[in-house]
């Protein structure tokens, strides 16, 4: 029985070095941007960008800037409101103006939103809310590592998040993002992976998305 128990402490803790790795690794690495504050959230400078959780990102630049903008309007809604820029809007509302988007957004995520401004007082003097059918269907938070939403304003745990982008690294992930992090270069296997071309600008003020690939390419050839 002895030697029964000491095998199965050999096996369990031989199975635990990978995963004791993994976690290392995303506590260095960082992956998908959601541990440390970074001076820009989406790299325009660089030869790639990550595919990123933008909910947990947009609620966190608006947790770091609130105070310091007094945001009082804002703009909601999935990737398809990216398109409804803040610097066209502002020229009707005149106010400070955050850019509240999230891919795959939902009822769900907008109403964690809403509720978290109103619990924290935040003035909220022109709202745009941007639905199509996608958005309209999902009425609880994604499991999916891109689109959980921030525990914050979900209510969730932080310990369920952070193991939603764990298991998002490991096992398949963590070569390529081990690779970008020491090579800081973006290699053609990585795209699966969700490392991309650099298409995105992001204004860390009003929380802003542009589509620089395409709008860059309309500007060289209308």
């Amino acid at each position: 029985m002895k030697k029964f128990i000491k095998q199965l402490y050999l096996f369990l803790f031989i199975l635990s070095i990978p995963i004791a790795i993994s976690v290392v690794l995303y506590l260095i690495i960082d992956p998908f941007k959601v541990i440390y504050k970074y001076s820009e959230q989406i790299n325009s400078t660089k030869n790639y960008q990550v595919a990123s959780n933008r909910d947990f990102q947009s609620s966190q630049l608006f947790l770091w800037n609130y105070k310091k903008y007094d945001y009082n309007s804002f703009i909601f809604g999935n990737s398809r409101s990216f398109f409804y820029q803040v610097k066209t809007w502002n020229k009707f509302v005149h106010d400070n103006c955050f850019h509240f988007n999230a891919s795959s957004e939902s009822i769900y995520g907008i109403n964690c939103k809403l509720k978290y401004l109103d619990e924290n007082n935040v003035s909220i003097n022109n709202a745009l809310i941007v639905l199509d059918s996608s958005a309209i269907n999902k009425t609880k938070n994604s499991t999916n590592h891109l689109f959980i939403k921030h525990p914050l304003f979900s209510k969730q745990s932080f310990i369920i998040f952070h193991l939603t982008m764990i298991k998002a690294f490991f096992p398949k992930a963590i070569f390529a993002f081990a690779d970008l992090y020491i090579t800081d270069k973006k290699k053609a296997y990585m795209k699966k992976f969700g490392i991309m071309n650099n298409v995105w600008k992001h204004d860390m003020i009003s929380n802003q998305l542009e589509y620089y690939a395409y709008d860059q390419q309309i500007k060289n050839n209308p």
